[in-house]
């Protein structure tokens, strides 16, 4: 995510998956996980992207023994996120 002037242009990887949603209705592709403030701005934003596909038992699930919990935190929109 970079700010020039008054535009904020945010860069996702979309060939990138980071398993299912809590529901399992959905893949996550970047999530900010809530609202974060834009670098040197007053300004707040919260972005999810995801796909809506059959979940496969080859995604890590939330609460499953051995999933691999911390994936998604790592799928983040670049610049703009907790790591």
């Amino acid at each position: 995510m970079t700010v020039d002037g008054d535009l904020l242009t945010i860069t996702v990887d979309l060939s990138k998956e980071f398993g299912p949603s809590s529901s399992g209705k959905t893949i996550i592709i970047a999530s900010t996980e809530g609202n974060v403030t834009i670098p040197e701005r007053e300004e707040k934003i919260g972005l999810n992207v995801y796909r809506t596909e059959e979940v496969t038992q080859a995604h890590p699930v939330r609460g499953v023994p051995g999933a691999r919990r911390g994936t998604r935190v790592q799928a983040k929109v670049a610049g703009c996120c907790r790591y």
